[in-house]
């Protein structure tokens, strides 16, 4: 299976990375469709708290992956740095 060997090449932190990032992406939709529902069945409903708060966790999330991806870019440039040094 394919997805059985991607995730078996990854460490134990980008796994932990992407299933927060799952679960928080699972939590917002739901969030954000019970908003939008309850937005349409009480038009008269206060749902600027709510919308608040999924645009707060929503930069969160946006902020750990960008950070992963500067972190697996640094690594992979000390790497190819290595494999330059040693040839």
């Amino acid at each position: 299976m394919k997805v059985r060997e991607s995730l078996g090449n990854r460490s134990t932190i980008e796994l932990m990375v992407l299933l927060f990032t799952i679960t928080v992406c699972v939590t917002l939709l739901l969030a954000g469709t019970a908003a939008a529902v309850a937005s349409v069945l009480n038009p008269e409903a206060d749902v600027s708290m709510l919308t608040s708060a999924l645009t707060n966790v929503m930069s969160v999330i946006l902020g750990a992956l960008l950070g992963l991806l500067a972190g697996r870019s640094d690594m992979l440039a000390v790497t190819v740095r290595q494999k330059d040094g040693e040839e």
